[in-house]
């Protein structure tokens, strides 16, 4: 591009033009996305000279596809983790550093959408956690619907409120590479309360690296 039309406009206004584009296209796509609650995302970051993270988003609430903002991979430094995190790695536990990097990438990308990964926390009203020692779960024979029964006090409660429209509850469906980073990054992300359904992307490791591999294997 740059050869074919420098003669007529400068590589500075080319660039200048295609950013300004960009711009526009995540300003529409945001617009889109902006009564989204329930979102897919298909991402895998690859080196390019340095790690990047590509990723196509879809909502079926709204029937839109968009690529949002491609993202450089950040080095996640010590000082940068959260306080659970920081004591994990004094005490030499934390074996997935580079999953919170990735998922600082994931979140930057639904950011340049307008969503973000606080789009999809758990609401208050729902009990979504371990159960307590004196708690139990049962399921109404009736209604089939899930309550939470205190043993201590006799209290029983709707673990999901009737009240609450599941068409619109929060949801982050993540379709990544089956490999331990991006798991270990979206099971971090659940421990943390947020409503994520994590899919491994077969295709990506069946269909091609195993048909690489196996038969320089051979």
């Amino acid at each position: 591009m740059h050869e074919l039309t420098s003669d007529i406009v400068p590589p500075e206004v080319q660039r200048g033009e295609v950013n300004t584009r960009c711009m526009l296209y995540l300003e529409k796509a945001k617009a889109a996305y902006s009564t989204c609650t329930q979102v897919h995302i298909a991402c895998d970051p690859s080196q390019h000279h340095e790690e990047t993270l590509v990723s196509i988003v879809y909502s079926h609430q709204v029937g839109v596809a968009a690529v949002p903002a491609i993202q450089v991979v950040p080095k996640v430094h010590f000082h940068e983790l959260e306080e659970s995190l920081a004591g994990l790695m004094q005490e030499r536990r934390l074996k997935r550093l580079a999953a919170y990097g990735e998922l600082r990438a994931v979140d930057s990308a639904l950011r340049s959408l307008g969503l973000g990964m606080e789009t999809f926390k758990t609401p208050p009203s729902i009990i979504c956690r371990p159960l307590k020692a004196e708690e139990i779960r049962v399921k109404c024979p009736i209604t089939g619907r899930f309550k939470i029964c205190s043993t201590s006090t006799g209290e029983w409660v709707d673990q999901v409120p009737q009240t609450v429209d599941l068409s619109e509850l929060p949801l982050l469906v993540a379709w990544m590479d089956q490999g331990s980073v991006g798991t270990a990054a979206m099971h971090y992300v659940v421990g943390l309360g947020h409503q994520v359904h994590l899919n491994g992307e077969k295709f990506h490791r069946v269909g091609a690296s195993d048909c690489l591999t196996h038969p320089a294997r051979t």
